[in-house]
């Protein structure tokens, strides 16, 4: 008995998707290495060779090797409409087992990223190797299938995703409507509040440069790697203070002066004489 990828795995390579088999207890890891290295789909004999070595498997796409972003939501139709109406709409869409929604883009660059730091279940599967389980893929526990809703023919007319839309608009309100002159300071916002969550400078970059595709007019590689750099320099300096409130700068001259605490409660930070000594009363 075959399955899902000896069916269809052929057919949906010559749509240009770039197909690997998906194996394991949920169906959705990749039975092979090396796909990430991919820039284009692999060739007939390759892909039959995988079917005669995974004959039951899954099959999925890699979005990179496919020319593909796709925006794999996690939740109800809420929160696909929210999506939709802010990134917008495609005409080919997957429906999950699990209730969720994979909607179709045509990449423009877009990085792999993960929105849950902004509450939303939402990941990006872009140039990072990014992969997702196509029909006719069922999930094995449950024997629900991956559903099509659109055509693979509709891969020639697909949009670009506007995500920048999307995150910011969740992060600070709707700043995706972004232009000349706005777009640097826009971007140094975020990227000072992504730094605190980031673990390095690659990580934040990778933040920073999916922010940056979504904007109608995205900057120049070399001008996010800039500003990234700048705000991770101001969170390793202990310099950000970015969603803390209000502060001041205190001058040089101040120096001789010890800073003993933040008034709890408050924003105030008490500055006092390094001979004085602190009293509740």
């Amino acid at each position: 008995m075959s399955g899902p990828f000896t069916k269809s795995a052929h057919a949906l390579a010559g749509f240009g998707l770039a197909v690997l088999p998906l194996v394991g207890p949920d169906g959705k890891t990749p039975g092979i290495s090396g796909f990430h290295r991919w820039t284009r789909p692999p060739a007939a004999e390759t892909i039959k060779a995988f079917g005669t070595r995974f004959p039951d498997a899954n099959v999925g796409i890699v979005t990179s090797a496919s020319r593909l972003t796709v925006v794999d939501i996690d939740g109800d139709n809420d929160l696909v409409k929210h999506v939709l109406d802010h990134i917008g709409d495609t005409p080919l869409q997957v429906g999950t087992p699990s209730g969720g929604r994979h909607l179709y883009y045509r990449s423009n660059g877009e990085r792999n990223a993960n929105l849950r730091r902004l509450g939303l279940n939402v990941d990006v599967k872009g140039t990072g190797a990014g992969i997702v389980a196509v029909p006719p893929s069922v999930r094995a526990r449950t024997g629900k299938p991956y559903e099509l809703f659109g055509s693979w023919q509709d891969l020639a007319r697909l949009p670009v995703a506007h995500l920048m839309r999307l995150t910011e608009h969740d992060r600070f309100g709707d700043l995706g409507k972004a232009c000349r002159g706005r777009r640097n300071d826009m971007l140094f916002r975020f990227a000072l509040r992504e730094a605190r969550n980031c673990d390095d400078l690659d990580a934040l970059l990778d933040c920073v440069r999916t922010v940056n595709f979504g904007f109608p007019e995205p900057l120049q590689a070399s001008e996010v790697a800039r500003v990234a750099g700048s705000a991770w320099k101001f969170q390793i300096e202990r310099r950000n203070w970015s969603g803390m409130g209000s502060r001041a700068v205190v001058p040089a001259v101040v120096r001789r002066f010890a800073l003993l605490s933040l008034c709890p409660g408050s924003q105030l930070a008490v500055v006092l004489p390094a001979n004085s000594t602190w009293s509740k009363n």
